[in-house]
């Protein structure tokens, strides 16, 4: 008798341990595939932050306004065609930013364990919302280079220290150097990217961000240019200059000053090359070309109206070079060494390749077609504050 109940003790042991197997591959299966499904989401959002972003960049006056175009040709770089793999829905406004661009992005996965209940497939979607504000995007490589492999470099040691900027890189962004450092609000990169230390991780397949300062109106000189003064000492004032060399202590009076026919060589020491309320407009179709800014203490004009220039500057900027380079890696050798620089350095037809200095300190918006950045370099902030910052309409993701 006794023989008979171990026997169907033991049979039910089986039953209820296979059942309780069932339910354990059951779980197993489940939280595989919801791990898969979380995956595929957080893929999804970053397609739809690109997409945003490149949404909202059309909303910059004489972009085009056609954000939905925008948004789909940048999900569709990231893999995600609307319509056929997709779906990318765009939308004007939300419920607290009624100027945004709001995106959403699904696809429709396939489970693996799920399907036994009936549920083989699942929508998986994110969102992301855009929007305009003003004074965050304060480096911009403009080149939309084909090959996408030009836009910065970062090389050596190279160290970019800008946590309150928004860097945008119409091409491409290339850490190579073993130890190099970007660390910023965000970075937006439309070509290709070659991981490194960057913090936060790049969203790319954006669309390249049309130039902010496009519109700006060039200046002319009122007179005859003056030839090159080549102080050591002293106060030189504003006005057009055949060439401007300054060493040792000078200070630069406030105005426009318009270099043609010969370079900006600015090398201080002592206590160097001083000046506040300065616009440097180096001239590139008439000669002008940019040397050097060493040893100087430099701010812009913070009065005027934007785009456009008078004898006492331009509003925020600081020094403008029209002058037209090839890759940053033959371009402008761009320093600055123990230099000091407040305003906008607009390049934009130049590639920079910067050497730095770790005692030269950057409140700038700057803006040129493509960067090297080599040896160490530390840049602390480059935003500028309040109403300083004259445009830099900059796409941003606010929800």
């Amino acid at each position: 008798m006794k023989t008979a109940t171990r026997k169907r003790e033991r049979g039910q042991v089986v039953v209820f341990t296979a059942l309780g197997m069932v339910c354990l591959m059951g779980f197993l299966g489940f939280a595989t595939d919801i791990g898969i499904l979380w995956r595929d989401k957080v893929n999804l959002q970053k397609v739809a932050d690109a997409a945003a972003i490149a949404a909202a960049a059309q909303l910059i006056p004489g972009a085009g306004n056609n954000y939905t175009a925008a948004a789909q040709d940048s999900a569709a770089q990231n893999g995600v065609t609307n319509g056929t793999n997709g779906t990318v829905t765009v939308t004007l406004g939300t419920t607290y930013h009624p100027n945004a661009i709001q995106v959403y992005v699904s696809q429709v996965e396939r489970t693996y364990f799920m399907g036994v209940f009936g549920f083989r497939t699942m929508t998986v979607g994110a969102s992301a919302a855009a929007g305009l504000t003003n004074g965050n995007g304060c480096l911009f490589a403009l080149d939309t280079n084909p090959f996408k492999q030009e836009g910065m470099t970062m090389n050596g040691t190279g160290d970019i220290d800008a946590p309150q900027c928004q860097i945008y890189d119409n091409s491409g962004l290339n850490m190579d150097g073993t130890s190099g450092i970007i660390k910023a609000q965000s970075v937006y990169v439309s070509g290709s990217y070659s991981p490194g230390n960057v913090t936060p991780v790049p969203i790319t397949g954006t669309v390249p961000v049309p130039d902010p300062l496009a519109y700006w109106t060039a200046p002319t000189p009122s007179g005859a240019c003056a030839s090159n003064p080549n102080l050591s000492s002293g106060t030189v004032s504003p006005g057009c200059y055949h060439g401007l060399t300054l060493s040792g202590s000078v200070t630069m009076s406030p105005g426009l000053y318009i270099i043609q026919n010969g370079a900006l060589n600015l090398n201080g020491s002592g206590s160097g090359i001083t000046g506040n309320g300065v616009t440097i407009f180096i001239d590139g179709a008439n000669g002008g070309t940019f040397s050097s800014v060493n040893g100087s203490n430099l701010t812009a004009p913070t009065s005027g109206t934007s785009g456009t220039c008078t004898s006492a500057g331009c509003n925020g900027m600081l020094i403008w070079d029209t002058e037209s380079t090839g890759k940053a890696q033959q371009g402008l050798a761009f320093g600055p060494g123990n230099s000091t620089l407040t305003g906008i350095l607009y390049f934009p037809n130049a590639s920079l390749k910067w050497h730095g200095n770790v005692t030269t300190t950057l409140n700038a918006d700057v803006l040129a077609a493509s960067y090297v950045f080599d040896g160490t370099i530390n840049i602390n902030n480059y935003v500028l504050t309040g109403s300083q910052d004259p445009l830099f309409l900059t796409p941003t993701i606010l929800e």
